[in-house]
């Protein structure tokens, strides 16, 4: 069972993988959208301002997610791995600029009113990528949220498609400022969703089981069974599966004890 999470998470970055390469070799048509676009919006002012205000406003929905799960183990491992997943994208775009170095179309083909300066690459947007990575942060942990506690899945379906708005609208936002092209985002949206959903995929069982780790230790569960008065016999059934998912019990040979015995699992 916990083997098909890693894989889960190769077959995302695969995936990820295989957009933005699809995204590169969509350049000449994304060139040409981008012209009729841009050379007619480009002039308009505020949208850089919308921009970062839409990434501000999905850490915030982001933020809003982690507290109102913080007293939930599984939701803070979920909160815990996306935002390293986010981290993460961030970084791969930033070495992705820095190796493609692809020239922004606002520095040769049209004049807009706020072009990026020379050296800031435009192969994939990091407004896009932050943009869509927090909103992938933000319904995988409204996700976990709603697994974990009734009533939340409504809560977090709302929250998930203001998050799918505000990242899909920064990323217009980028095209139409003339900032980026078509092409462009889209490779920042797969990159931060993608890195974001392999991320959780990978690493939100071993953040939850540090985690449980934690809390059984501020809680004095560091004890011997034999300490708490709990029996510890070879012959109780044995708890297994991933953090989150119901358990598998695997019940040992032999006959049942005759008295009752107890062990608290995490």
């Amino acid at each position: 069972m916990t083997a098909a999470r890693p894989l889960r998470a190769a077959v995302l970055l695969l995936g990820t993988a295989a957009v933005l390469a699809l995204a590169w070799l969509l350049s000449g048509p994304s060139e040409a959208l981008y012209l009729a676009v841009a050379g007619r919006t480009g002039h308009v002012p505020g949208l850089q301002a919308a921009a970062d205000a839409g990434v501000l406003a999905l850490v915030a929905l982001l933020v809003a997610a982690v507290v109102r799960g913080r007293r939930d183990a599984g939701v803070r491992a979920t909160a815990a791995a996306a935002v390293v997943g986010v981290l993460a994208a961030w970084g791969l775009c930033q070495l992705l600029k820095a190796a493609l170095r692809r020239p922004r179309g606002c520095w040769e083909l049209v004049t807009v009113a706020h072009c990026p300066p020379p050296g800031s690459w435009s192969f994939p947007s990091t407004h896009a990528t932050l943009a869509w990575a927090l909103a992938a942060a933000v319904l995988l942990t409204g996700a976990a949220a709603g697994r974990r506690r009734a009533g939340a899945g409504r809560a977090g379906s709302a929250t998930g498609a203001a998050a799918l708005l505000l990242a899909a609208g920064v990323a217009v936002a980028r095209v139409v400022q003339g900032a980026h092209q078509p092409h462009d985002v889209l490779a920042g949206a797969a990159l931060g969703a993608g890195v974001v959903a392999a991320a959780v995929a990978g690493l939100a069982l071993a953040a939850g089981r540090a985690f449980a780790v934690r809390t059984r230790h501020r809680a004095g569960w560091g004890r011997t069974a034999h300490d708490q008065g709990d029996v510890m016999p070879a012959t109780l059934p044995e708890a297994t599966g991933s953090f989150g998912e119901k358990p598998t019990l695997t019940f040992p040979e032999g006959a049942a004890p005759a008295e009752l015995e107890v062990l608290v699992l995490s």
